[in-house]
């Protein structure tokens, strides 16, 4: 039955995103154009008919002779809508279910792509300039806690605020207050670091306080945090490095003045790389170590021995870390000037975040701060969320359409197409849905087509017969419902021409192509 159907299914889909309100249509085109159909009150203008054609043939030219051939198919559509809209399908619950289905995952998408990730990003690039440095107190709490567990740690919190208020230092606040791991406390000072580092919830606490202030209790991922910002400044570029690393041991020295030879008197880096370092992970990328810099991939004295090295020198060593002994080579310097490059990198980073990852609930998080939530709120006799539990999802398209013309216009492309569907299926397609009587009458006017070979037509690409039974073993009854698929296959085109000579005729169909110009 798939293929059967296949060939004027996909003939179809062309007129699903045919689509938008005549209203809306109306407004769009000048009053000036020549109008080019006629569909019962509705008048087409030529714009409106170029418009659709370009949306839908985005490969094509525009020419009046391809105009003038599309024409009828598109007042045929218009017929369609008015059609659907007159024989109530709009209320139909069947239909109303499958508009539900459409905005429950294209209005939450929508936000997230035109809103949400944009702003995310806006704040992300906006966030990338500066860096800060913090101490906080942190009480472990998990995701699930307890809401006894959870008001414990925040009243718990609220005693560190007053008593860091009162003159407390923060690492005793943390020696006292912090969850342990270990014996140790969780809590305590952060290095400097920027943008993406730390849980957003974190981040934004941080990025929304000045150096000297203390936070109320912050929930995050994590726990509860108390968060003093002890510090701001511009952030500091990170340095490309690459390294030859030296372990601690009888060997250290030696081997390093002979790595050190080598390159002196002209050896390839990477092969002095390969023949020397101890760093096994780095080695077989030219001790390449990434981007150092404040951003708490490397402690912080470390990161502040790399800062500071001569980025003009070749290579500089040995030098001492808490890791051993080093000879340095700083490859480039982070840029922080926002050019095009640039900003395309912090977005790639943006993208590799948990906070990027968003679905229906942080939609309806933000939906819900919004007035016209309320609004619908408000208009409903019971004033609850809860009452609105089933019209949740036509809230959110209905906001959605609101703040966005272009998803109010994808919205209207998806009813009207699923209206052309529907009554396709109703007239032409579905031999569930189309008036058998009608097939049955075919049937007996072409009676003579049907007798001798009976084809499975639900396997008619094999073309295998079933059987070649004279045509007195079979009634006419029992051959019209063994072949009943293949005579309603047949008799589509009759079906598809009765149809539309039902809406020129209904909606008195009127067209001008010689407008068209």
């Amino acid at each position: 039955m798939r293929k059967l159907f296949s060939r004027v299914i996909i003939a179809s889909i062309v007129f699903l995103s045919l689509c938008s309100s005549v209203a809306h249509s109306q407004g769009l085109f000048r009053k000036s154009n020549p109008t080019v159909a006629v569909i019962g009150d509705e008048r087409v203008d030529v714009d409106e008919v170029k418009h659709f054609f370009e949306r839908n043939y985005a490969q094509e030219i525009a020419t009046p002779e391809k105009l003038k051939e599309f024409l009828p198919d598109y007042a045929l559509y218009k017929a369609k809508i008015q059609e659907a809209k007159n024989s109530g399908l709009e209320q139909d619950s069947a239909f109303l279910e499958e508009v539900i289905a459409f905005e429950r995952t294209a209005a939450p998408s929508y936000w997230i792509e035109n809103s949400i990730k944009k702003k995310l990003l806006d704040e992300f690039i906006e966030r990338s300039q500066t860096e800060y440095l913090v101490s906080h107190v942190l009480i472990r709490l998990e995701n699930n806690a307890l809401p006894d567990d959870t008001l414990t740690a925040y009243e718990t919190l609220l005693k560190a605020r007053e008593a860091f208020l009162s003159g407390a230092t923060m690492d005793s606040l943390n020696q006292e207050y912090s969850s342990r791991m270990r014996g140790a406390p969780i809590g305590g000072d952060i290095p400097w670091f920027s943008v993406g580092i730390t849980v957003h919830d974190f981040e934004n606490a941080v990025y929304n306080m000045e150096p000297g202030e203390l936070s109320m209790p912050i929930r995050s991922q994590f726990g509860y945090h108390l968060i003093y910002v002890r510090d701001k400044r511009e952030r500091t570029a990170g340095r490309y490095t690459s390294h030859i690393f030296f372990r601690p041991g009888p060997n250290q020295q030696t081997e390093i003045e002979k790595a050190i030879a080598d390159l002196s008197s002209g050896m390839e880096w990477n092969e002095v790389v390969e023949r020397y370092s101890e760093d096994r992970q780095s080695a077989p990328n030219g001790g390449s170590l990434g981007i150092v810099g404040y951003n708490l991939r490397y402690p912080e004295e470390f990161s502040n021995i790399v800062l500071n090295l001569d980025p003009n020198k070749e290579w500089i060593g040995p030098v001492q870390t808490q890791y051993g002994l080093h000879v340095f080579r700083v490859d480039s310097i982070e840029q922080l000037e926002l050019t095009t490059d640039r900003v395309k990198q912090l977005e790639q980073q943006l993208r590799q975040l948990p906070r990027y990852k968003l679905d229906e609930k942080d939609v309806l998080e933000r939906i819900r701060n919004l007035p016209q939530y309320q609004e619908y709120l408000i208009g409903n006799e019971n004033n609850s969320e809860e009452a609105l539990s089933l019209s949740m999802v036509q809230i959110i398209g209905n906001i959605t359409a609101d703040y966005f013309p272009e998803y109010a216009e994808t919205r209207q492309q998806f009813i009207h197409g699923l209206m052309v569907f529907k009554l396709n299926d109703l007239y032409i397609w579905n031999p569930e849905l189309v008036d058998s009587s009608k097939v049955r009458r075919f049937f007996e006017q072409n009676i003579d087509q049907y007798t001798g070979e009976i084809v499975d037509r639900e396997n008619e690409d094999e073309t295998d017969r079933l059987a070649e039974l004279p045509e007195e073993e079979l009634s006419q009854d029992e051959l019209f419902q063994k072949l009943y698929f293949q005579i309603f296959s047949d008799m589509q085109p009759v079906l598809e021409k009765e149809f539309h000579d039902s809406l020129y005729e209904k909606y008195g169909i009127k067209l001008y192509p010689g407008r068209i110009r």
